[in-house]
């Protein structure tokens, strides 16, 4: 199934690429009409995968205990740089900026470790897309081929996905079969052959 691996570039989750999901079909509803994508704002496709990864080994959010920590973690995979001072008694400049380049290669190296991260997604750049937004990266190809199966596609009207900050999350969580006939309706879903 993975022709081109990775599906996307470097991301929030992993600097060498993954494939980036979310557990909410509005959520992704959303970023498929106004995040980064090729939508025209109209119309867009969204695809459902099942994830039947208990063997995986996946870096949980609550495994990061501080906030500031999976932030630096991140920046570090993003950026190259933390955004949080690891060292804040270190007062020589040249010792700081090593021990910065040292975490900043350790949690490179650990996005390396795993086949999955999950975490919030920063949407402050993206004034169209939900604060609540939670993303799961699939980093690894062979995971990938072996815990991840394309279940359906959808056409979505983007008309019928609200472009605000506050958007109702849980009750578009699972599969999109368990979906109420209202959100169904509502979001004018139109299954489509992928």
């Amino acid at each position: 199934m993975a022709k081109d691996w990775p599906p996307t570039g470097k991301g929030d989750l992993n600097r060498d690429g993954a494939l980036y999901l979310t557990d909410s079909f509005r959520a992704a509803a959303q970023w498929a009409c106004y995040g980064k994508s090729t939508s025209d704002g109209k119309e867009a496709g969204v695809i459902e995968f099942e994830w039947n990864g208990p063997s995986a080994k996946v870096y949980p959010y609550s495994k990061w205990g501080k906030k500031a920590d999976y932030e630096n973690y991140v920046s570090a995979v993003f950026h190259s740089t933390l955004v949080h001072n690891i060292a804040p008694d270190e007062t020589d400049r040249k010792k700081y900026m090593a021990l910065r380049k040292k975490e900043v290669d350790r949690l490179v190296d650990l996005s390396r470790e795993y086949d999955m991260f999950e975490g919030p997604m920063d949407t402050a750049q993206f004034p169209k897309i939900t604060n609540g937004f939670w993303q799961y990266a699939v980093v690894k190809k062979t995971a990938f081929e072996k815990d991840v199966k394309m279940v359906a596609g959808y056409k979505v009207d983007c008309s019928k996905i609200p472009d605000t900050k506050s958007l109702p999350l849980d009750d578009t969580q699972g599969p999109v079969a368990k979906l109420s006939k209202d959100v169904t309706k509502e979001l004018a879903l139109e299954e489509v052959e992928v």
